[in-house]
C-alpha cells in the first residue's frame, strides 16, 4: 500500500503589536512519501491535482482554529491520515509548541473540521498523511498605528472597491467583489440593528446570503457608506491580492494620511459560500479597524476577536456549524454605542436583530 504526504501550514501573526491576527498559508505542495528501490516509475498519485482539495481543508480549519493568546512565537506540527471518504485518523502531535493550549487547540480545529471531503476519485490509494503546522507569530514590540478620528461629518465614508487585483490588469472575480461590497452593507446593517436599550451587553447579527437590490438601496440610504467610483474623493479603498501567498495575513488595514485607509485582502478558496462568508467577516473586522476598533483578546467569535469572528451553537438555528446560508457573529454595544452617537442625527429604521441570552 502506498500513500501521499503533504505539508501544509497556517500562520497566525500580529499586524503592528496586535491590530490583526490572522490566518494565512501558501498552496500546498504533493510531498510522496519514498517508495520502493524497485520501483523506476512515479507513483501515478504524483500526477494528480491535490491543491483543490488542500486549499479547501486548509479555509475550513482554518474558521475552526481558535489560537489562544501566548507571549512567544509558538509552532504546532499536527500528524493525522485521511481516508477515501475524508475521515480522520491516527491524529497526533508530532512535534509540540511546548505550550499544552495551543497543542491541544491544534487538535480540536482539525477534530472539528473532520470529516474532510472524499478525496479525489483519480487517486487510487486508500489514505493520504498530512502533517499540518500551526504558528503563532507575537511581535510586541511595534507600534500601532493612528487611525483618523470619525466625527458626525466623517459620514457617508466613501469607498472605493477596486475592480482588479491590486498593482494588475486582471479583473477581480465578480463573485468576490460582490462579497466585499456586502461586506461594506453589513456593517451598515450592524449599525441599524443595535438594540434600543442595553438589556443585554452582547447579541448577534446574523450574516445572510447576499442582500436583494431593494434592501441594498435602503442600507445606501442611510448614508453611512456609499462606494464611488475610480478617480473620485475616497475615505477606505479595499483592494484584493493578486495571490493569496502575497499576503502574509488574510488582510491588511494600513491607515493613510488624510483618509481612513487601506484594506488588502487575500482570496481563499474556490467559489462557493465558504468564501462569501470569509470575505464579508474578515471585512467586517478590517473596516473594524479603520473605524477605530481594537481587538478583544478574551472574545471568541465577537466581529473584533483576535483570530476567529463567527459564533457556531445550536440557537439560533442560523448559528449552527452545519448551515450554509448564514453565519452569525456576536457584537458588543460598548462597540458600536460610539459609532451610534456620531449617527445620531440620521434616522434610519433599524433591522431586526439577534440578542445573545
Amino acid at each position: 500500500m502506498r500513500s501521499v504526504c503533504f505539508c501544509l501550514s497556517l500562520l497566525l501573526s500580529p499586524w503592528l503589536g496586535g491590530a490583526l491576527y490572522a490566518v494565512s498559508a501558501a498552496p500546498p505542495a504533493p510531498l510522496p512519501l519514498p517508495t520502493p528501490a524497485s520501483r523506476t516509475a512515479a507513483p501515478e498519485s504524483n500526477q494528480i491535482d491535490f491543491k483543490p482539495y488542500m486549499a479547501a481543508m486548509q479555509r475550513r480549519i482554518r474558521e475552526n482554529w481558535r489560537a489562544p493568546q501566548v507571549p512567544t512565537v509558538r509552532r504546532t506540527v499536527a500528524s493525522f491520515s485521511i481516508k477515501r471518504n475524508g475521515e480522520v485518523f491516527d491524529l497526533t502531535i508530532k512535534q509540540s509548541s511546548g505550550d499544552a493550549q495551543a497543542d491541544e487547540q491544534a487538535l480540536a480545529a482539525i477534530r472539528q473540521t473532520a470529516p474532510f471531503e472524499p478525496l479525489p476519485a483519480a487517486y487510487r490509494e486508500s489514505r493520504i498523511n498530512v502533517q499540518f503546522e500551526f504558528k503563532i507569530n507575537v511581535n510586541p514590540d511595534r507600534d500601532v498605528q493612528s487611525r483618523a478620528k470619525l466625527t458626525p461629518s466623517s459620514f457617508p465614508i466613501r469607498v472605493w472597491i477596486n475592480p482588479y487585483f491590486r498593482s494588475t490588469e486582471q479583473l477581480v472575480p465578480a463573485d468576490i467583489l460582490a462579497a466585499l461590497r456586502q461586506g461594506v452593507l453589513d456593517w451598515t446593517r450592524i449599525l441599524l440593528s443595535i438594540p434600543t436599550d442595553d438589556t443585554f451587553a452582547n447579541y448577534i447579527f446574523t450574516l445572510e446570503k447576499v442582500s436583494e437590490e431593494k434592501q441594498v438601496q435602503t442600507l445606501l440610504d442611510a448614508r453611512i457608506f456609499t462606494f464611488v467610483a475610480q478617480g473620485e474623493p475616497v475615505d477606505l479603498k479595499i483592494e484584493v491580492a493578486p495571490q493569496p501567498q502575497v499576503l502574509d495575513k488574510s488582510a491588511l488595514f494600513t491607515s493613510t494620511e488624510g483618509q481612513m485607509g487601506r484594506i488588502e485582502i487575500a482570496a481563499y478558496g474556490n467559489r462557493d459560500e465558504v468564501r462569501e462568508f470569509y470575505l464579508r467577516t474578515v471585512l467586517i473586522h478590517e473596516i473594524g479597524h479603520a473605524l477605530g476598533l481594537d481587538h478583544l483578546p478574551d472574545q471568541k467569535c465577537n466581529f473584533m476577536a483576535p483570530n476567529l469572528y463567527t459564533c457556531f451553537s445550536n440557537e439560533p438555528p442560523e448559528c449552527r456549524n452545519d448551515t450554509r446560508d448564514t453565519r452569525c457573529i456576536a457584537v458588543r454595544l460598548d462597540q458600536v454605542r460610539p459609532i451610534e452617537k456620531l449617527l445620531s442625527a440620521k434616522s434610519a429604521k433599524p433591522l431586526p436583530a439577534k440578542r445573545l441570552p
